[in-house]
């Protein structure tokens, strides 16, 4: 008669209870398993060193406190290093981009006027002669009479001054805080932040200002009933036919003060500029797109 062999499954839930039997008893009753220990490894020791390099290949591990760095590796090192550069690089354009394209956003643009906005730095500053140097000439399109504006949030399209002379790469501007400055004189509205509505700009208060040569404009013989009307802190822009068109409702400054005269009839009106326009380091050139700069200015 044939011998009956134990199935497979059956042999494997025995081994299963034969471990766990072992692994419950106390050490003293398992002492003699530790004899298979030197069989077992000489059987699996000439296969492990293959599997341990494969291993190693497959996924290397961190490299050793005495291992010198490959060329290979410093490679690596060398491009993540070089890619997250160019990545801070890019993003740091990115952010000046935004920047100056939401400062040619806030510049205001005259009714029927098309104007193009160049951004440039400005190379050199004369306070006693009332100018500035910028980069940008002829080559850019600046012709005289290019109307130029400070550049960044805080100045807020604040007018710096106007174009006399230019090069091919470079342009002289005349700051509006001169007495030399031509056109001499600046009709200013006075109104509040933000939009102003064709309404609210014909009501709104005039006063015609001159540089006082100290950083500052002034109107000097404004009525008292239209200087009842002006409060200290609100905003005034250009609007006067004798300054080219892409000039008008640029910023002027802001009301300082309102103060009494010799003549009771007539108040003073000061007015300072948003930012000192001869210490500006970036401007914003409005050059109009047909290339006449209109009334102040000549093509």
């Amino acid at each position: 008669m044939r011998r009956r062999l134990p199935s497979p499954r059956a042999t494997l839930v025995i081994a299963a209870a034969a471990l766990l039997a072992l692994a419950l008893l106390p050490a003293r009753f398992t002492g003699w398993v530790g004899w298979f220990r030197g069989p077992f490894l000489a059987a699996v020791g000439p296969v492990s060193g293959p599997l341990r390099i494969v291993s190693k290949f497959l996924r290397p591990g961190e490299r050793g406190p005495g291992r010198p760095v490959t060329d290979s590796e410093a490679e690596l090192v060398r491009q993540r290093d070089d890619a997250e550069r160019r990545a801070n690089e890019l993003a740091a354009q990115v952010l000046e981009l935004n920047r100056l394209l939401s400062d040619f956003q806030r510049q205001p643009v005259a009714l029927g006027s098309r104007v193009r906005m160049i951004e440039g730095s400005v190379l050199a500053s004369q306070p006693g002669r009332g100018l500035v140097d910028v980069a940008r000439g002829t080559t850019h399109g600046i012709g005289p009479g290019t109307v130029v504006v400070a550049r960044g949030a805080a100045a807020g399209g604040q007018l710096v001054g106007i174009v006399t002379d230019r090069s091919a790469v470079s342009s002289v501007v005349h700051l509006i805080t001169d007495r030399r400055v031509s056109p001499p004189l600046m009709i200013g509205v006075i109104g509040g932040e933000g939009v102003m509505t064709p309404e609210v700009l014909q009501q709104s208060p005039r006063v015609q200002l001159k540089p006082t040569g100290e950083g500052l404009l002034a109107a000097d013989a404004v009525g008292v009933a239209e200087a009842a009307r002006i409060a200290p802190g609100a905003v005034v822009r250009l609007l006067d036919d004798s300054w080219p068109v892409s000039a008008q409702m640029t910023l002027l400054g802001r009301v300082t003060a309102v103060e009494p005269t010799d003549n009771p009839l007539f108040r003073r009106v000061v007015v300072r500029p948003e930012v000192d326009v001869a210490r500006v380091r970036s401007v914003i050139l409005r050059i109009p797109a047909d290339g006449a700069p209109g009334p102040g200015g000549t093509p």
